[in-house]
């Protein structure tokens, strides 16, 4: 099937948002004018790109008349990410409604993509993996806070917590707080993320080791399949820095010395299960779960020693660098 790629990396503000006029920072968007041709780097012959001034060209660089969309009944629409923004830039570039999905499919995807699915995600295969004995090697709690006060008491019962906003990526939206009471600057990022995107998560924070994911693919029919790694590197803050290229086999023995990898195998399986029984949603393409390895909170309770896994630290519903690289690693082999 023919697809319409686009590059749209100021998606994850603009799903924050929800507004299909929004309109994204100055840098964002001299960012998607910059690298508007990157999807050229993942796309298949008969693939066409939509340019950010609303023109399309194909993977050969020439440009396309916007007729040609009256051929393609079965075109598949690939944005770097979707919100109402990126709908409404398909539309003013002339692709037909028909070939998008509608405003209550795009609400139902924007609550799929909101951190709660992930809490909700790493509660079962945290039962999943008791089950299997695997328990002392895993931490990861989340918690969906409404309201200020239940912010207060996840706080006060962990004294050193990361509060999420739901929407938001690259490691922006968080929000470290230390010690046993809110500041009055907390209190205030706090209030203003309940107000403009309904809900907060609140996590302990743990001291991260490792970043790594797995990557899927979201089929028409709503399966999921696993795709390959994704090893990155993050700033102290959280922001993403950069992935390593190599192949499979490597990036396997790179993860080995972070993580033990049939648990991590197990953990390919459970999460193939656990992302095709999600709600259906129009949604076809990447879905990465980032993990990481961190110091264990309680060392020696339980026997535990040394690092432990947290298997989902968020669930990605879009492209992703990680699945870029993992995508060019075959292009690096093959030239060196």
């Amino acid at each position: 099937m023919p697809r319409l790629l686009y590059f749209n990396p100021e998606n994850d503000l603009a799903l924050a948002a929800n507004d299909a006029h929004y309109t994204p920072p100055a840098s964002a968007l001299q960012m998607a004018t910059d690298l508007q041709r990157l999807p050229l780097r993942w796309a298949q012959p008969d693939d066409l790109i939509l340019l950010r001034d609303g023109s399309f060209m194909d993977v050969h660089g020439t440009a396309v008349d916007r007729k040609t969309f009256n051929s393609h009944d079965a075109l598949l629409c690939l944005p770097w990410g979707w919100s109402p923004l990126t709908v409404n830039d398909f539309l003013r570039a002339g692709v037909p409604p028909s070939l998008l999905p509608s405003d209550d499919e795009m609400q139902a995807f924007r609550t799929l993509s909101g951190r709660a699915t992930a809490a909700d995600v790493l509660c079962r295969l945290h039962e999943r993996l008791a089950s299997g004995g695997y328990a002392p090697s895993v931490v990861g709690e989340a918690h969906v806070c409404h309201t200020m006060e239940e912010a207060r008491q996840w706080h006060g019962r962990w004294g050193d917590t990361m509060f999420k906003q739901p929407w938001s990526g690259s490691g922006r939206g968080l929000l470290p707080a230390h010690n046993g009471e809110l500041t009055s600057k907390n209190e205030a990022w706090i209030a203003r993320t309940l107000r403009l995107q309904g809900y907060l998560m609140a996590e302990p924070l743990y001291e991260r080791r490792h970043d790594f994911a797995l990557e899927f693919w979201r089929h028409a029919d709503g399966s999921v399949t696993f795709e390959g790694l994704s090893l990155f590197m993050t700033t102290a803050g959280g922001v993403y820095a950069g992935n390593i290229i190599d192949s499979e086999e490597g990036k396997r023995r790179r993860l080995a010395h972070w993580a033990d990898l049939q648990l991590i195998d197990v953990l390919t399986a459970m999460l193939e299960d656990e992302l095709t029984a999600l709600p259906p949603t129009f949604y076809v393409g990447p879905v990465g779960v980032d993990m990481m390895t961190c110091r264990h909170p309680h060392p020696g309770e339980g026997g535990a020693v040394g690092d432990v896994l947290h298997p989902c630290v968020e669930i990605n519903f879009r492209l992703t660098m990680g699945w870029l690289a993992l995508h060019i690693s075959p292009f690096f082999d093959e030239k060196y």
